[in-house]
C-alpha cells in the first residue's frame, strides 16, 4: 500500500481567499449562517438521539467505542457536524454535549463494550524531542529532511564561530562624566 505525500510545490499559493472575502460574500450561503433548525436544547438532544438510533449509526458508534475512541470525542464530532449542517447553534451544541456523552456511554455499555473511554485523557507525560522527530519523520518526511539539513548547517556555523578568533579591542580610558569636567 503506497502512502500519498503532500507536495508543497504542487499547491498554488495564490489560490486562496482574499483577506476579508467572507465579509463581502452574500450572507446565508452556508447552513450555519442561517438561523438554526432547532433552538431548544431538549429538541436538539432528541434529534441527535434519533439519528444515533439508526442501525448504521448505532453500529458505527459501538465500533468506535470498542476501538477506544472516547464518548467525548464522538459527542464533539456529532455536535460539530450538526452545527455545520445548520441543525443547531454552537451554544446548543455545547449545552447538549454532556448528556450526549452520557447517552453514547450508555449505548456502549448496553452493547457490552468493555473499557469505554468516557472523556479524553490529558497525557501525563509530554513527548520528548526524539519522539517528536520520529513522528515528524513518519508523518512529514520532507519537513524532517529540511529540519535535519538546517540542524546540520547550524552545527557547522556554531563550530565555525567557536573556532573563529576574535580580536581583542584596545582598552580605552574611561570617559569622564560631563558633570565632572572643569569649566574653562
Amino acid at each position: 500500500m503506497s502512502q500519498a505525500t503532500f507536495d508543497p510545490q504542487a499547491v498554488d499559493q495564490l489560490a486562496r481567499a482574499i483577506p476579508g472575502q467572507s465579509l463581502t460574500d452574500a450572507p446565508g450561503q452556508w447552513p450555519f449562517e442561517r438561523p438554526p433548525m432547532v433552538v431548544n436544547p431538549e429538541e436538539a438532544f432528541n434529534t441527535v438521539k434519533e439519528s444515533l438510533e439508526e442501525p448504521d449509526a448505532h453500529s458505527d458508534i459501538i465500533d468506535l467505542l470498542d476501538v477506544g475512541i472516547s464518548a467525548e470525542t464522538l459527542a464533539s464530532s456529532i455536535t460539530l457536524k450538526m452545527f455545520s449542517e445548520g441543525v443547531f447553534s454552537p451554544d446548543v451544541a455545547e449545552i447538549i454535549k454532556p448528556p450526549l456523552v452520557a447517552y453514547i456511554t450508555d449505548m456502549g455499555l448496553e452493547a457490552g463494550v468493555e473499557d469505554i473511554n468516557v472523556v479524553n485523557n490529558i497525557p501525563k507525560k509530554m513527548l520528548d524531542s526524539q519522539q517528536l522527530q520520529d513522528i515528524m519523520q513518519k508523518v512529514n518526511p520532507q519537513k524532517f529532511e529540511r529540519e535535519l539539513q538546517t540542524a546540520y548547517e547550524n552545527e557547522e556555523l556554531d563550530e565555525m564561530l567557536l573556532n573563529m578568533e576574535i580580536p581583542e579591542e584596545p582598552e580605552q580610558s574611561p570617559r569622564e562624566s560631563f558633570l565632572d569636567m572643569e569649566v574653562s
